[in-house]
């Protein structure tokens, strides 16, 4: 009875997925032991060395235990599920003020002069969108 309530809430399935995760390298390492590394086993290792990322998520693990947080996890959840609406609107005002700056400077970036240093970052939508985010 309780081992089914366990694997019902998802905080305990998060623990046990990040505990998992990072126990993987250690595993790996001690397996492959002292033997003779070949290029396999030494992609394997690089492998097993970037998964010890996952180690930085059990710091997430007290938030299962305490209520409070769950809740405030809960409600950046949430509000970052609406932040995606805003950085589309950032976007589309993000893209109409590059088109305004490719036309405002088309006489400067059709010029000749030898002394411009900044003639083409706004040449094209790509340019203007990394000048404009500067």
């Amino acid at each position: 009875d309780s081992f089914t309530k366990f694997w019902l809430d998802s905080w305990n399935i998060f623990d046990f997925l990040v505990t998992s995760l990072s126990l993987v390298p250690e595993l790996l390492e001690l397996s492959i032991g002292n033997r003779t590394r070949t290029r396999s086993t030494l992609q394997t290792l690089k492998v097993a060395r970037q998964l010890r990322v996952f180690r930085t998520f059990r710091s997430l693990k007290m938030v299962a235990r305490f209520r409070s947080l769950k809740i405030i996890v809960r409600t950046i959840i949430q509000a970052f599920e609406s932040f995606n609406y805003i950085l589309m609107l950032l976007m589309l005002l993000f893209y109409i003020y590059s088109l305004f700056a490719i036309n405002l400077f088309e006489t400067y970036l059709l010029s000749t002069a030898p002394d411009l240093n900044y003639q083409n970052k706004f040449s094209d939508i790509g340019s203007s969108f990394v000048t404009l985010f500067q």
